[in-house]
C-alpha cells in the first residue's frame, strides 16, 4: 500500500481522485456500450455502404477520365491528321494556280508582244509614208519659199 500512496503522490493524486478516474472510466464503457447499440451499429452498415459507393463512384471516375484522355489524344491525332491534309490540299491548289496564271500571264504577254510588234511596224509604214510625202514635198516648198523671197 506503501507503493501506491507513493504512487500517488507523485503524480499528485489523492483517493477520492483515483475513484473518481474509476468511475468515470465505468461510465464512458457503460456510454459506449450504449452508444454502440443504440447508435454505431445501427448506422455503421450505412456508413460502410456509403464508403464502397465512393469508392466505386471514384474508380468508375477515373476510367471515364482515362477514356476521355484516350478520345482526347485520338481526336487531337485527327486533327493533325485533318490539319496535314488540309495543308497538302492546300499546297496543291496554290500550285494548280500558280500554273494557270503563268500560262494566262504567257498568253497574255504572247498576245501583247504580237500587238507591240504589229503597231511598230504600222507606225514605220506610217513614218515612212510621211517621210516620203515630206521628200516628195521638198521642191514645191523650196519654190514657195524662193517665190515668197522673191518678192518681199
Amino acid at each position: 500500500m506503501q507503493a501506491f500512496n507513493s504512487f500517488l503522490t507523485l503524480l499528485t493524486l489523492t483517493h477520492l481522485d483515483v475513484v473518481m478516474i474509476l468511475v468515470s472510466m465505468g461510465l464512458f464503457f457503460i456510454l459506449w456500450k450504449t452508444l454502440d447499440s443504440v447508435f454505431f451499429s445501427r448506422y455503421l452498415p450505412y456508413l460502410e455502404h456509403r464508403e464502397e459507393a465512393t469508392s466505386g463512384n471514384l474508380v468508375k471516375a477515373n476510367q471515364a477520365f482515362n477514356e476521355a484522355k484516350v478520345l482526347m489524344q485520338e481526336v487531337e491525332s485527327g486533327l493533325r491528321k485533318a490539319r496535314g491534309e488540309a495543308l497538302s490540299k492546300r499546297s496543291t491548289e496554290l500550285d494548280k494556280c500558280k500554273q494557270f496564271l503563268d500560262v494566262r500571264l504567257k498568253s497574255a504577254d504572247d498576245k501583247l508582244s504580237a500587238k507591240l510588234k504589229a503597231d511598230r511596224a504600222h507606225l514605220l509604214a506610217e513614218s515612212q509614208k510621211i517621210e516620203a510625202l515630206v521628200v516628195k514635198s521638198i521642191p514645191t516648198l523650196v519654190q514657195e519659199v524662193r517665190n515668197a523671197v522673191l518678192r518681199s
